[in-house]
């Protein structure tokens, strides 16, 4: 069956379903194993898990089934069945981001603070809810044996994979709010150049125009109001909230990367490389 990963006696799994479910799993398990950094317990990290998660679920089912609401009306039973895909990302990202900032006010949190500490989760949920694309055209893949790649997954998943990356290893000091604002836009950037990408491709401009015109508003509304709407209203608190030794928040730490010699980068940076060829292996298609 189209998109199914495997099946298990009468239960079938399927691709986008399933790595979705694990992109969730995955960067809670993150948020849990930096429950102390996060200024928040285990207890409030997985109630903010799961209302996210729940959340997600709603609005991008709702901005998902929106633009065909008759037909959905017409076959109800439909609504409930994602896993075959049907999630709309954007409506689910901004429901999610909304409930978050409201949640660290509550919790008597920074809204910058959290977010920044939370943007390596939502990178690395990126990254795996990526390998779950369902793309199942060949026109242009690369073919090796019975296995394919299409060029515009590819690309998307390789600017998610540099987005966590870039949060993980980079050297770069963020100022409150940006670490989560970096995020935003490696992602905003995969989804522009493989929509674009697509549309070279495929010549067709539904959807992917649509798509290309998404991702250039997703884009631009990160760069216009991100910062007005966290980091600048956040920023004198965020900075109460910096952390003493003067770290970045985030998966690493500047300060140790520097003492580090060149062969443990080197190291480090094989292993990088080495987790990037496993997933692109994951990303594959069969014929």
């Amino acid at each position: 069956m189209p998109g199914e990963l495997l099946r298990i006696g009468p239960i079938d799994f399927y691709t986008y379903g399933t790595y979705l479910a694990a992109a969730f799993l995955a960067g809670t398990g993150l948020a849990i194993l930096e429950t102390k950094r996060l200024g928040l317990d285990r207890h409030q990290v997985t109630m903010l898990a799961a209302w996210l998660m729940g959340l997600g679920l709603v609005v991008g089912r709702l901005g998902y089934i929106m633009p065909d609401l008759g037909y959905y009306l017409a076959n109800a039973l439909e609504i409930f069945i994602v896993g075959e895909g049907g999630l709309s990302y954007l409506p689910a990202l901004v429901a999610g981001m909304i409930f978050t900032h409201r949640f660290a006010r509550k919790n008597g949190i920074s809204p910058p603070v959290l977010f920044d500490r939370l943007a390596p989760c939502l990178a690395l949920g990126l990254v795996v809810s990526s390998l779950g694309t369902i793309e199942p055209t060949l026109p242009g893949a690369i073919i090796i044996g019975n296995l394919y790649w299409p060029p515009p997954l590819l690309l998307y998943f390789t600017i998610e994979f540099a987005g966590l990356w870039y949060l993980a290893v980079g050297k770069k000091s963020f100022r409150s709010g940006s670490r989560f604002k970096a995020v935003l836009l490696f992602d905003a950037a995969a989804r522009l150049t493989s929509s674009m990408a697509a549309w070279w491709l495929h010549r067709h401009y539904m959807p992917f125009g649509l798509s290309i015109t998404a991702a250039l508003i997703y884009l631009a509304a990160v760069v216009g109001f991100y910062d007005k709407w966290i980091g600048a209203a956040g920023a004198a608190q965020g900075a109460q909230h910096a952390d003493e030794s003067g770290k970045t928040i985030g998966m690493g730490s500047p300060a140790g990367y520097r003492k580090n010699n060149s062969k443990v980068r080197l190291g480090r940076t094989a292993t990088w490389c080495g987790i990037y060829i496993l997933f692109v292996l994951f990303l594959s298609r069969s014929i």
